[in-house]
């Protein structure tokens, strides 16, 4: 019997077919394995957003830790990589071009950034901005830039403090309309509050006003001026003095977060919102600077300039009952402090929830849950827990 004759390219076709079979019950067996390290992967970066920590990567600087104080020199912190640092702030609300306007919010850290940034020179540049964005121009022309400036101060166009006198009207207005975000130098309300007694009393005295609202009424402290505040009793001259607004304190106690707010998100809520905290202050500028193609090296980090106040730092010995009182007649500045930690798109999940629940303790509250996705309500707690009725 003759040969059947077999086709040309047979056996090749039959290799081909028995290696894709292969390849097929290969995926088959290894599929579950996959799709498992993906979702685990997944996984790992939520938790790392929602805690600050990630394992994908080291940071490929020295970066401050969490914990570091504002003076000596920054420890090293193996934390969020950059790449993640960038991902997160984007996704959380950092423009793609952030034009920053930077509020020095009073007994905040405001001065060191402000000599970090060297605001100076920053404002020099507006008049040729200015001159530029009325024609249509690329303002960033203006801008000349420095050895060693670091990113994240580039993108300011220059800086709000009380009432902007070192501004024209006409500049307040620019920067307003020209930025696209609000970046804001903050403090735990209760400790900026102790600072601007400080610096009032001992510092700023050429107010007559603030001379009789410390000398009259309040001239021991922070502790002896809530002593008065609580004063049940009928001495005509301490209520008097007890009847008085903290307000007259001085600027820094009228001037205050719910001023700033109204002069920035009541008239541009859209803008976005970043935050340098004094408590931690160049590791938010240094992962900030990251986040905007940075290297995250900053000139003047560590330093702290201040007017003096810090030598006055016995007036901030609060006893408990003071403290927790003092909570309640600061019940809407923690508000307002707390909606600008939420609002920050620079503050990953950890950190926000580690700052509140840090400001919640100083009043004594027991929060429990989560602060970030179901925030502490002031309001209601000031209403209705009866502390502040006592």
């Amino acid at each position: 019997m003759l040969p059947i004759a077999q086709p040309v390219g047979s056996c090749s076709a039959d290799r081909r077919g028995i290696a894709i079979a292969w390849k097929i019950f290969t995926l088959l067996i290894y599929a579950p394995v996959i799709v498992s390290a993906f979702l685990s992967v997944s996984l790992l970066r939520t938790v790392a957003e929602q805690t600050g920590i990630s394992s994908f990567a080291a940071p490929s600087i020295n970066q401050t830790s969490e914990h570091a104080e504002i003076e000596g020199n920054p420890t090293p912190l193996l934390g969020e990589s950059i790449i993640f640092i960038r991902d997160r702030m984007s996704r959380h609300g950092m423009p793609p071009n952030p034009r920053m306007y930077f509020i020095h919010i009073g007994k905040a850290g405001g001065i060191s950034l402000r000599r970090s940034m060297d605001a100076n020179r920053i404002k020099s540049m507006l008049p040729c901005r200015m001159n530029k964005t009325r024609y249509g121009e690329d303002d960033d022309d203006c801008r000349v830039p420095m050895p060693g400036e670091s990113e994240v101060f580039r993108h300011i166009l220059s800086y709000f403090h009380i009432a902007n006198q070192d501004h024209t009207e006409e500049e307040n207005r620019w920067l307003l309309n020209s930025s696209n975000t609000f970046l804001y130098s903050v403090r735990d309300p209760i400790d900026r509050l102790v600072s601007a007694y400080n610096y009032h009393k001992h510092i700023d005295v050429g107010s007559i006003r603030h001379r009789n609202f410390y000398i009259e009424c309040f001239p021991h402290g922070m502790n002896s001026l809530m002593d008065t505040k609580r004063y049940k009793g009928h001495n005509e001259s301490i209520k008097k003095c007890k009847a008085k607004d903290l307000g007259a304190g001085g600027t820094h106690f009228s001037l205050n977060y719910q001023y700033y707010m109204e002069y920035t998100l009541r008239s541009r809520p859209n803008h976005s919102v970043a935050v340098i905290r004094m408590e931690s202050m160049w590791d938010d500028v240094m992962r900030l600077d990251l986040a905007l193609g940075g290297t995250g090296e900053i000139r003047g980090t560590g330093t702290k300039l201040t007017h003096g106040s810090e030598r006055h730092d016995y007036n901030a010995n609060l006893t408990l009952p003071n403290q927790i009182y003092l909570c309640c007649l600061l019940q809407s500045e923690m508000e307002a402090y707390q909606r600008l930690v939420l609002k920050a798109f620079n503050l990953n999940y950890f950190q926000k929830n580690k700052t509140l629940s840090a400001l919640l303790a100083k009043c004594n509250i027991n929060a429990v849950g989560d602060l970030v996705r179901d925030p502490f309500s002031w309001r209601k707690w000031y209403h209705k827990s009866g502390t502040c009725n006592n």
